[in-house]
C-alpha cells in the first residue's frame, strides 16, 4: 500500500472514532443500558408474582366473605329464634296464632332488622348461584340488580304500571277500566266499614291505651254506629233501604261526619308505630270523603233517591281521584282481595322475558321460620302480589301472555317447590352452605 494511501485510511478511523462515545470503546454496555435493564428486570419480577398476588389477595377476600357470611347467618339464626311466631305483612307486625297485632316497638325493629340482614345475605350468595334463571327458561338471572332485591310496596296504579313498564296509552287504558268497575258505592263503603272494624278490633286488644289512643277508639266506634244506620240488605240488590214512605225523611248524617272522624282518628294514631299502617289507609280514604262530604249517609230514601245519590258519588270519585291516588288504589284493592291494606313484598323481583317466549313475574318474600302456617301465609300473601300485577298487566291489553312466579327465602329449610292457585312457589334456605 502507497503512504498516501496508508494516510487517508488512517484519518478515516480516527474520524469513526471522533463520533462514537468513549464508553463504547471500552466497555460492552453503557451506564444508560445497565439501568434500563435493571428496570426492565424489576418489571419483569412484578409480573412474574402479579399471579400469585392476585390469588392471594382473592383468597383473603373470600375468606372475609366467609367470616362476614358466618357472621350474618349467626345474627339471622339469632334473630329468628325470637321472631318465629310472627310475620310482618304490609306493615302490620301479627302473631301467627291469632293475627293479633304486635304493639312491641323492640320486635318490630328486630324484625326490620333481620329483613334487612337477610337481603344483603341472599344478595351475598346469589354470584354464586349463576345458573338460577326461573326454571333454566329466563334469559335474565333472577335478582340479578340491586333494585330487584329491595322491598317494594302496591300502593297507587302508578307504583304498578312503572313495575310493569306500561306505556301513556295503557295507563289511561287501566285507569278507565278499572275505575268503572271499583268506583261504586257498594264498594266505597264496605271498603271504608271494613277499615274500621279491622282498626277497632286492634284497638280493643290493647289493655291500657293512652289518652289519645282512647280517644281514637271513641271515634272508631263512632263510625261503626254511623254505618250500623245505613246497612244494606243482603236481601236487596242495592245499597238502599227502600221505603214507599212519602214523607220527607231528615237524614242525621253525612260523609263529612267520618271525614271528620278519620282526621281525628289520624291525628292520635300518627305517634303510634305499630298503628301506621292504619294512618296510610286512613290519610288515602279521605281523600274521597272530601269529595262526597256533603252525601247523606242514610239509606231509608227512595228509588229515585237512590240512583241520583249513586251516580253523584260515581260521578265525583271517577272525577277527582287519579292515576296516583291512594283511595282509588285501595278500592282496587277490596275490590278484588276483600281486604284494605297496600301490598308490600320483600324482594320486588321484575318482569323477566323466558326463551319460551313468555313473560315472567318474580317476586320474593323473607319470613323466620319453616312453620308450615308461616310459609303458607307467605305464600298467600305474595299470590295476592303477582295477582294484583297480573290484573293490571291483562287490564293494559297486552299481548304476551304471563306467567307468575314466587320465591320464598326461610331459616331451617331444604329447597323446595309448593304450587298455589297453579303457581310455583320456591323455598330457599337462608343458612350460609
Amino acid at each position: 500500500m502507497r503512504a498516501g494511501a496508508s494516510s487517508k485510511v488512517w484519518h478515516t478511523y480516527v474520524k469513526l472514532i471522533s463520533l462514537c462515545p468513549w464508553e463504547c470503546l471500552y466497555w460492552p454496555l453503557s451506564s444508560r443500558t445497565v439501568k434500563e435493564m435493571k428496570a426492565r428486570e424489576y418489571c419483569n419480577g412484578s409480573a412474574l408474582n402479579h399471579d400469585h398476588s392476585y390469588h392471594r389477595k382473592k383468597q383473603m377476600e373470600d375468606t372475609q366473605l366467609s367470616k362476614q357470611d358466618e357472621s350474618t347467618s349467626s345474627i339471622l339464626g339469632s334473630l329468628g329464634k325470637g321472631l318465629k311466631n310472627v310475620d310482618l305483612i304490609d306493615g302490620r307486625l301479627a302473631k301467627l296464632d291469632d293475627n293479633s297485632v304486635v304493639y312491641d316497638v323492640r320486635i318490630r325493629h328486630e324484625m326490620q332488622e333481620f329483613k334487612h340482614s337477610a337481603q344483603n345475605f341472599i344478595a351475598s350468595r346469589l354470584p354464586m348461584q349463576d345458573s338460577w334463571a326461573l326454571n333454566d327458561s329466563s334469559q335474565h338471572a333472577l335478582l340479578s340488580e340491586p333494585s330487584e332485591r329491595d322491598s317494594i310496596t302496591f300502593d297507587s296504579l302508578k307504583v304498578v304500571s312503572e313495575y310493569l313498564r306500561l306505556q301513556v296509552q295503557q295507563r289511561r287504558l287501566v285507569r278507565k277500566a278499572i275505575s268503572s268497575q271499583v268506583i261504586r258505592y257498594d264498594n266505597w263503603r264496605k271498603a271504608l266499614e271494613e277499615l274500621v272494624r279491622q282498626l277497632d278490633t286492634d284497638l280493643k286488644e290493647i289493655d291500657k291505651p293512652s289518652e289519645g289512643l282512647q280517644v281514637g277508639k271513641e271515634a272508631t266506634a263512632r263510625c261503626i254506629q254511623l254505618f250500623s244506620k245505613s246497612l244494606y240488605l243482603s236481601e236487596t240488590p242495592s245499597w238502599v233501604k227502600l221505603t214507599s214512605d212519602k214523607k220527607v225523611h231528615v237524614p242525621t248524617a253525612k260523609w263529612g261526619d267520618v271525614l271528620e272522624l278519620f282526621e281525628v282518628i289520624s291525628d292520635v294514631l300518627r305517634g303510634v308505630e305499630s298503628l301506621n299502617f292504619y294512618v296510610t289507609k286512613i290519610n288515602g280514604l279521605k281523600e274521597g270523603l272530601c269529595h262526597i262530604k256533603d252525601v247523606h249517609l242514610d239509606n231509608n230514601i227512595s228509588l229515585q233517591q237512590m240512583h241520583d245519590r249513586q251516580s253523584f258519588v260515581k260521578h265525583k270519585l271517577s272525577q277527582n281521584l287519579g292515576y296516583t291516588s291512594n283511595c282509588l288504589f285501595t278500592l282496587l284493592i277490596f275490590y278484588l282481595f276483600r281486604s284494605v291494606g297496600s301490598i308490600k313484598v320483600d324482594m320486588a323481583g321484575g318482569l323477566y322475558g323466558g326463551r319460551d317466549d313468555n313473560l315472567y313475574i318474580c317476586m320474593g318474600e323473607i319470613v323466620t321460620s319453616a312453620d308450615k302456617k308461616m310459609l303458607w301465609r307467605a305464600i298467600k300473601h305474595l299470590d295476592k302480589a303477582l295477582s294484583l300485577v297480573k290484573f293490571i298487566y291483562e287490564t293494559a291489553d297486552t299481548r304476551k301472555s304471563l306467567k307468575l312466579e314466587g320465591h320464598i327465602w326461610t331459616l331451617g329449610t331444604q329447597e323446595n317447590i309448593l304450587e298455589y292457585r297453579g303457581n310455583s312457589f320456591f323455598i330457599h334456605g337462608i343458612e350460609s352452605k
